[in-house]
């Protein structure tokens, strides 16, 4: 789980995020990333070792656990070998400087053994670093939970420049009211007023193209988000 030097040339000899994290950090900002749950096919199959333990990646994985649409990983047992992997993993991230983590394929369906056992190793790794789950909508059934393990939960799909979109935000962050509280929210998701990714809604597949947000809804997501925890 270190980053492809092809894309990111700073991560040379083993060095992963950091030089990248330091750089982001002496501007005064913040570094993240957005990762799936679970561990690699790859390291499966090879057994791979698990740093600072006796398991290797084949006891930590649970090969009938599989995102339906990113199938790169099997989801992690909920025993001793999978919070192995899972503290191996945070204790490089908190060596690379983290402060960030969104971690993919955790809310739909709710992997809410997971989900405990990354808060865990975020805790024992010993840099504070935001935890954030995706994608959503997270079932307002898991509120006790998710706000305990948690920094901050997607409440929906990935939000879109409609209207439809908006006027939905505001029916599930009102069944989501009084949940949220210091340190933990419920996310209201991205704010698309820009340009808009090749993923997003369009007559023509895989086209970048402009917000369709008019001024009117800018104006109300803006002031939705301004009232809420999660701008």
């Amino acid at each position: 789980m270190i980053p492809a030097v092809n894309r990111f040339p700073s991560a040379t000899d083993g060095q992963g995020f950091k030089p990248l994290a330091d750089k982001i950090h002496a501007m005064g900002l913040k570094f993240g990333f957005h990762m799936m749950r679970g561990i690699p096919r790859q390291a499966v199959k090879a057994k791979t070792p698990i740093e600072g333990s006796s398991f290797t990646a084949a006891d930590a994985a649970d090969p009938n656990s599989i995102c339906s649409w990113c199938p790169d990983m099997f989801g992690v047992r909920n025993n001793e070998a999978g919070q192995a992997w899972y503290d191996s993993m945070y204790r490089l991230y908190a060596s690379w400087g983290l402060d960030f983590v969104k971690v993919d394929d955790l809310s739909v369906p709710y992997h809410g053994e997971e989900i405990e056992m990354i808060r865990k190793a975020i805790d024992k790794c010993g840099r504070p670093i935001v935890f954030s789950t995706s994608p959503g909508p997270t079932d307002v059934a898991h509120a006790d939970q998710i706000k305990v393990l948690a920094n901050q939960w997607r409440i929906s799909g990935d939000f879109w420049d409609r209207w439809k979109d908006l006027d939905h935000q505001f029916d599930l962050l009102a069944t989501w009211q009084g949940v949220g509280g210091p340190g933990h929210f419920p996310d209201g998701d991205m704010i698309p007023l820009a340009i808009s990714a090749s993923n997003a809604p369009s007559p023509v597949p895989n086209a970048k193209r402009a917000s369709r947000t008019m001024n009117n809804a800018r104006s109300c997501r803006y002031g939705r988000w301004l009232r809420l925890p999660s701008f």
